[in-house]
C-alpha cells in the first residue's frame, strides 16, 4: 500500500465503529453511556467504598467503651484466707463528649452520602462530555473523508483535462496539492477520533475494543425544521432564579454544609471534654476472711497535664476550615451556574435557526460551483473555496452542536441535577 492510500485505510479502520459495526452491534447512545458510567466507572465504585469508610470511622469515634469485668484472687499461698474480688467497671461520659461525637457521626454519614452523590454526578458528566467529544471527532472524520473524496475527484477530473490539453499543468498540480492536504486532514481526524474513544472508554471503565460507535444524529437531519430550533431555544433558556436556587442545593454544596455541621459538633464535644478521660464507676463483691462484702469505687481523671487542649484546638481549626470551605463551595456553585447559563444562552443565540441550515447552504454552494466549474463557468479558485466552505460549514455545525451540548452539561453540573441526555 502506498502512503497515499495509508490514511484512507486508517480512517476506514476507525470509521468501522460508525458504519460496518453499526450493522453488527448496537451503537452507544448518550443515555447508555451515562448509565454505564453510573454502574461501572471506577470513580463511582471508589466513592461507594469511601462513603462506608467515612461513616464507619465517624461511628467508631463515638462508640461507648465496653464495661470491664474483673475477677481477682489475692493472698494465695499464705496462711490467711484468700481474698476474692468480682467487680464490674463501667466508663461514664460525664462531659457528654460521646453524645456530641455521635451527633457529629450522623452529620458525617450525611456528608459521605452527599459526596458520593457528587462523585456519581461527576462520573455522569465526564461520560457525557467524552461521548460528545467522540461524536464530534466521529463527525469531523466523516467531514474529512468527504472532503478527501471530493478533492480526489476534482484532482482526477483535472488530471484528465490536463492530459487532454484542456487545462494548464498548474491547474492539475494545484488540485493534487489540495487532495494531499485533504488526506493529511483526514489523518489528523483519525487520531482525534482514536483519542476521543480512549477517553470515552476510560470514563465508562471499559476497554476501547469493547466500545460501540456512538450514534450522534447528523447535524443536517433537522436542517429544514426551524420549529425544532425554536423548541430547543426555549428548552435551553431556563429561569435564572431557578438555576441559582438549584446551584445552592447541589450535592457538593450540601456535602460542605454537612461537613460544617460535623465540624461544629466535634468542636463542641472536644471543648466539653475537659477531664481528658471517662469517669470509671466500679461495683461488685469481694470475699475476705470468709466474709462477703460489697465493693464500690470511682476513678476520676485529674486534668493536671492533659486538659484536652490539643484536641479542642484541632477541632476549632477544623471548624474554621469547614466554614471557609462551605462559603467557598456556595460561592463557586453560584459563579459556575451564572457562567454556564450565560454560555448556553450565548451559544443558542448565535445560531437561532439551528446549525443545520449552515450545512444545507454549504452543500448547495459546493454543488452549484462544482457544476459550473465542469461547464467552464467557474474558476478553480472558486471551486476550491466552495469545497472548503462546505467542509468548514459542516465542521462548524458539528462544533456548535458539541459546544451547546457541553454548555448544557455544565449547566446540569452547576445545578447538581442528573445530566439530561436530550441532544440539542
Amino acid at each position: 500500500m502506498t502512503w497515499k492510500g495509508l490514511f484512507p485505510a486508517l480512517a476506514a479502520t476507525l470509521m468501522t465503529a460508525s458504519t460496518s459495526l453499526a450493522a453488527q452491534a448496537p451503537t452507544l447512545s448518550l443515555t447508555d453511556a451515562v448509565a454505564q458510567a453510573r454502574r461501572t466507572s471506577p470513580l463511582v465504585l471508589a466513592a461507594a467504598s469511601r462513603r462506608g469508610v467515612v461513616a464507619s470511622r465517624a461511628r467508631a469515634e463515638a462508640v461507648q467503651p465496653n464495661p470491664v469485668l474483673e475477677w481477682r484472687r489475692e493472698n494465695d499461698g499464705t496462711p490467711i484466707l484468700p481474698d476474692v474480688f468480682t467487680t464490674l467497671a463501667l466508663p461514664v461520659d460525664v462531659t457528654g463528649r460521646r453524645i456530641g461525637l455521635r451527633m457529629a457521626a450522623s452529620a458525617a454519614a450525611r456528608r459521605a452520602e452527599a459526596e458520593s452523590l457528587a462523585v456519581v454526578r461527576e462520573a455522569e458528566y465526564a461520560a457525557a462530555r467524552a461521548w460528545w467529544r467522540t461524536a464530534l471527532a466521529q463527525g469531523l472524520l466523516a467531514v474529512a473523508q468527504a472532503q478527501r473524496e471530493a478533492m480526489a475527484g476534482i484532482a482526477a477530473f483535472d488530471s484528465t483535462r490536463f492530459a487532454e490539453g484542456a487545462v494548464a499543468e498548474v491547474v492539475a498540480l494545484r488540485t493534487r496539492v489540495e487532495a494531499t492536504r485533504a488526506r493529511i486532514a483526514e489523518a489528523t481526524a483519525v487520531g482525534d477520533l482514536a483519542r476521543a474513544r480512549t477517553e470515552l472508554a476510560r470514563a465508562l471503565g471499559r476497554s476501547v475494543d469493547s466500545l460501540a460507535p456512538v450514534d450522534a444524529p447528523d447535524v443536517g437531519a433537522a436542517a429544514r425544521a426551524p420549529a425544532g430550533a425554536a423548541d430547543a431555544r426555549e428548552w435551553f433558556a431556563p429561569d435564572t432564579t431557578a438555576v441559582l436556587a438549584a446551584a445552592r442545593e447541589r450535592p457538593d454544596v450540601q456535602a460542605s454544609r454537612h461537613a460544617l455541621l460535623e465540624a461544629r459538633r466535634r468542636a463542641d464535644a472536644e471543648r466539653r471534654y475537659v477531664l481528658g478521660g471517662d469517669v470509671q464507676l466500679v461495683g461488685g463483691l469481694k470475699r475476705t476472711q470468709g466474709l462477703d462484702a460489697a465493693v464500690i469505687s470511682a476513678f476520676v481523671p485529674i486534668p493536671l497535664f492533659n486538659r484536652n487542649a490539643a484536641n479542642a484546638g484541632r477541632a476549632t481549626g477544623e471548624l474554621y476550615l469547614a466554614q471557609a470551605e462551605a462559603r467557598d463551595a456556595e460561592t463557586r456553585a453560584l459563579a459556575e451556574a451564572r457562567a454556564a447559563l450565560a454560555s448556553v444562552q450565548a451559544l443558542v443565540a448565535s445560531a437561532p435557526d439551528g446549525a443545520g441550515a449552515l450545512v444545507v447552504a454549504g452543500n448547495d454552494v459546493a454543488a452549484i460551483t462544482q457544476a459550473a466549474y465542469r461547464e467552464g463557468a467557474a474558476s478553480l479558485l472558486e471551486l476550491l473555496e466552495s469545497q472548503r466552505a462546505r467542509a468548514e460549514a459542516r465542521a462548524t455545525a458539528l462544533r456548535w452542536r458539541h459546544d451547546v451540548a457541553l454548555a448544557h452539561i455544565d449547566l446540569d453540573r452547576a445545578t447538581g441535577r442528573p445530566v439530561r441526555t436530550m441532544a440539542p
